[in-house]
Formats: structure tokens, C-alpha cells, sequence
């Protein structure tokens, strides 16, 4: 057998009874020389045991020093010793050449540094319910995709195969909670070009467990996050992540960009106010509840009580910032 070129990466928390098909997807793959590192994120059903049973050569099972999906995929990353990675859910069926066409793209369009694909659709059982239709043809429309803040057309995460080298100039995955990967796409436009292809080499799984229908409200805060962070830091050269302080502090501020995100708030204002965001999150917590709140009754009752609570939210802040002028 010739020396791997791919190291496909699979995080697993609970995956049965799925996960043995998706490990058969890539075992059975029409490019065998790969390696496949599967990080266990302290699984409490039978996963680990039945990973410990097999046999093949290419695999490597990792227990994850810490919880969570992001230090999974940076355990995983770290063990990795090829030119590419792949991911790969735990509950998804590769298409049998997935990783020979995606491979093949690269090595012909050097100037790529991450491609994906479209995939079909599966519920629980396997049975096909839809299917993805991203295209972009040039960097702007790449732009439109990975910065929509509500939902709507999205690069699917585990069809993506990198070069590991432009992964590990980025660092890896940072901790912005079920939205690690648009995080990762969006700093990685600024080193590389992305391309997806129309193909669809992989069923997505969709089931009751799925991030998407049981965090859909911390996946939309989170990723509105990401955005809203990246948009500064290219704008005005701020990491607000660096500023991040445990999960708590990562959901204040992801609360202030849904305010940012509904244009409640310029562009200006996100600026001139990030040092204040770090010096009195309390405030702006319940300055963005309220703004929130307004917004929903401007939408759907539109009355006195609105402008009420407008008013009240606007004077919160009004006492933020008196209060760091006296700092």
C-alpha cells in the first residue's frame, strides 16, 4: 500500500448506530491510501468499544483530551500527517470516489487550498429528503455564502478536503460554538481560494440529534458572531475573539452581533464601542435583550409599547457609556 496523501478526520459523540456506515463509506473508498483518525468526545453509548473492535490498518482511535467538538477536530488535526484532510461526521455516507474527485481537484487547480462539495439529503433511515445546491463562481459570490447571517445556502462542513498546510497556518479551529467551520472559512479566504463542487458526494444526515434541529438558536447566535468578528477585524484590524472569556462572555457578545445584524447598530458603532463591550458586558446584555425584544414587537404588534421599550433600551445604553467615560 503507498503512503497515505489523505487523512480523513471524524469526530464522534454517540454516533451510534450510524457510525459504522459512515466508517464503511470511506473504508470502501475508490482512493484506499488514506488514513482515517476517529477522536471519541466521551461518547456514552457503545461507540468507542465498537471502534476499538476493528481492524483496519488505516485507522487510529483517539479519546479527546477535552469536551467539545472543537478540541476534537484540533486533537484530530494535530495527529495528522498528511498533504490533505478531509472531515467526515460520524452519521454521513461518503460517496464511493468523494475523495479521489475532491483529491484530483486540488492537485489540478493548485491555487485552491480547500474544496467542498454538494450533497444529498437523508433523514434517520437513510431515506433521500432533498439536496444542497451551492455555487459560487468567483470570490464576491463566496463572500455572499459564507457572510449570510440568517440561514439560507451554506458550504456543508464535513465534504470539505484541505490542504493541511493552510489549516495549520490558520491555526486551526477556534471555539465559536456550532459555527467553528464558518469561522474557519472565513479566515481562510484571506490565504487561499475555496471552490465547491457541484457534484454531491456525500448523504448529509439530518435526524432528531442533529446540531441544526436541537442548538438552532446557538448556531444562529454563534454564527452571526463569527461573521460580525470577521467583518471588524478586516475592517478595523480588531480580533474580537481574543477577548472571548469562557462560554458565558462568548454568548453576551454573540447576543450584541443578532443586535449588529438587524442593522440595529452601524458599523461605526460596533467599532467605537468593542473597548466598551469589554468593560461592562452587563449593561449591553440587557441593552440587547431589550433591542431584541422591540424588534420582534415592531414586527409583529407595532404599538406605543414598542417605542416604550425603544426608548428604554436607548437610555441603557446612553448610562453604559457614562458610566466608562467615568472609568
Amino acid at each position: 500500500m503507498s503512503p497515505a496523501s489523505i487523512t480523513v478526520i471524524i469526530p464522534n459523540h454517540n454516533g451510534m448506530p450510524f457510525l459504522n456506515d459512515a466508517l464503511d463509506s470511506i473504508f470502501k473508498q475508490s482512493l484506499p491510501d488514506i488514513s482515517v483518525i476517529v477522536i471519541d468526545d466521551h461518547s456514552t453509548d457503545n461507540s468507542l468499544e465498537f471502534l476499538r473492535s476493528l481492524r483496519d490498518p488505516r485507522l487510529n482511535v483517539l479519546s479527546s483530551p477535552e469536551r467539545g467538538l472543537v478540541s476534537a477536530l484540533n486533537f484530530g488535526l494535530s495527529h495528522a500527517r498528511t498533504p490533505f484532510v478531509a472531515r467526515m461526521d460520524a452519521d454521513d455516507i461518503a460517496a464511493f470516489e468523494r475523495l479521489e474527485i475532491q483529491l484530483q481537484y486540488l492537485q489540478d487547480n493548485p491555487h485552491v487550498g480547500i474544496v467542498f462539495s454538494n450533497a444529498d439529503y437523508i433523514d434517520e433511515n437513510g431515506v433521500y429528503i432533498g439536496k444542497s445546491s451551492v455555487n459560487f463562481t468567483n470570490a464576491d459570490d463566496l463572500r455572499g455564502v459564507l457572510t449570510a447571517k440568517r440561514n439560507g445556502t451554506s458550504l456543508i462542513h464535513p465534504t470539505m478536503l484541505a490542504r493541511k498546510k493552510v489549516i495549520d497556518r490558520l491555526g486551526g479551529y477556534r471555539k465559536y460554538r456550532h459555527a467553528e467551520d464558518r469561522d474557519l472559512w472565513l479566515r481562510a479566504t484571506k490565504i487561499t481560494e475555496i471552490n465547491c463542487l457541484a457534484d454531491r458526494l456525500l448523504r448529509y444526515r439530518v435526524h432528531q440529534s442533529s446540531v441544526s434541529r436541537t442548538k438552532t438558536f446557538e448556531q444562529m447566535i454563534s454564527r452571526v458572531a463569527a461573521i460580525s468578528h470577521f467583518e471588524v477585524w478586516e475592517q478595523y484590524g480588531v480580533d474580537l475573539y481574543e477577548s472571548y472569556i469562557g462560554d458565558e462572555f462568548n454568548e453576551r457578545l454573540a447576543i450584541r452581533q443578532i443586535i449588529d445584524s438587524f442593522d440595529l447598530m452601524s458599523e461605526y458603532e460596533v467599532e467605537k464601542n468593542a473597548r466598551l463591550l469589554l468593560k461592562n458586558p452587563v449593561h449591553l446584555y440587557r441593552y440587547g435583550l431589550l433591542r431584541i425584544l422591540s424588534f420582534l414587537i415592531h414586527r409583529f404588534i407595532k404599538g406605543r409599547i414598542s417605542s416604550y421599550i425603544d426608548q428604554r433600551a436607548i437610555s441603557i445604553f446612553v448610562e453604559q457609556k457614562k458610566e466608562i467615560l467615568c472609568l
